[in-house]
């Protein structure tokens, strides 16, 4: 699933947009309590952010493409998508979610 790339260029904007905020040193990866406060700010509950965690990343850090995929994930679960699973995710990549 790490192979996600922002459908449409406002997407990756926001996305990268937001990568920066959370990285602004440009690390190639970041972890750790910051990333996990950031990800709360979405709303989103942080058990379902626990599990979408685990459905972008083996470790406790996260580069770019598995940062995409939680925003993703994040983005499925604000519109109502759910159950957030890797089937779900694959049966939404067409769909524009805001």
């Amino acid at each position: 699933m790490c192979d996600y790339v922002p459908r449409s260029a406002e997407e990756k904007y926001t996305f990268d947009t937001l990568w920066c905020i959370l990285n602004p040193g440009g690390a190639p990866s970041v972890g750790g309590q910051l990333v996990v406060d950031f990800l709360k700010k979405s709303g989103v509950d942080s058990g379902i952010l626990k599990q979408m965690w685990g459905f972008a990343s083996p470790s406790p850090e996260l580069n770019i493409a598995q940062f995409y995929v939680i925003l993703r994930f994040i983005s499925m679960a604000q519109n109502g998508v759910f159950p957030i699973t890797a089937e779900k995710f694959v049966e939404c990549l067409p769909e524009a979610l805001p």
